[in-house]
């Protein structure tokens, strides 16, 4: 019997801030605050190591300028 639930979360660059969170899909809450960076590319690494830690559904997402 498989119990898969859905992780339904993304994560979000803010690309005025270079924050780091993942959101809940649905209500766009904070689930976890993965860290700020100093460069958009940094940002993008950030986002990428915790895909490969963690289970995101959605993947990664950024603010409108």
């Amino acid at each position: 019997m498989n119990l898969h639930m859905s992780a339904n979360n993304l994560i979000l660059i803010n690309r005025k801030t270079l924050d780091v969170t993942m959101r809940d899909a649905d209500t766009g809450k904070t689930i976890m605050r993965i860290g700020k960076a100093k460069t958009l590319e940094e940002a993008i690494d950030l986002a990428e190591n915790c895909l490969e830690n963690e289970i995101v559904e959605y993947g990664i997402r950024f603010t409108k300028k």
